[in-house]
């Protein structure tokens, strides 16, 4: 049986006066907290998961409407995340060319055709298209240092230009 945490780790309270200006209320910040604290220490990354790890819990519904109906800003608060990352590998001594910048996009394959995003694409390792999502994620990697930079869905429009479109995307990663 796992002891309940009682407390957030000093990693989550000394950085969440970085990422506070995205949330509206203090609310919003304890369930930040909450699930930044129950991905470092849970088995599961799920919300039910999660919140059964607090001795002073909530209901799970509470965590999970912050994370899937309340109003902050997703892209503000990776942008935050990745300010906070850049300025610890500025303080280091390493050579800015050391460093670098991963693109990759997976095919998550479904079995069923009726899910938000899907698209029928081309995977190269299969030679034959499947019902998939296209995730794009971009990874910083350096000598000491590695963080995810972002992840996308990518949403296949027409395939006539669905090349130019991730190329886009990526461009806009680098940038």
């Amino acid at each position: 049986m796992r002891l309940p945490v009682v407390q957030f780790p000093n990693v989550v309270v000394n950085n969440l006066s970085h990422f506070a200006s995205v949330f509206a209320t203090e609310e919003q910040k304890k369930h930040f907290c909450e699930y930044v604290t129950g991905l470092i220490a849970g088995d599961k990354a799920t919300i039910t998961a999660i919140n059964a790890l607090f001795l002073n819990k909530n209901d799970q519904s509470s965590l999970n409407k912050f994370i899937t109906q309340a109003s902050w800003d997703e892209e503000g608060l990776n942008r935050l995340r990745v300010q906070l990352e850049l300025s610890r590998l500025h303080q280091r001594p390493i050579s800015e060319q050391a460093g670098r910048l991963i693109l990759d996009d997976t095919l998550a394959h479904h079995t069923r055709c009726s899910m938000d995003a899907l698209a029928y694409l081309r995977d190269h390792s299969l030679g034959r298209n499947v019902w998939a999502h296209d995730v794009v994620t971009s990874y910083y990697i350096n000598r000491q240092d590695q963080f995810p930079v972002n992840l996308r869905l990518y949403i296949q429009f027409n395939r006539k230009y669905e090349k130019k479109l991730r190329e886009k995307m990526a461009q806009a990663w680098i940038e």
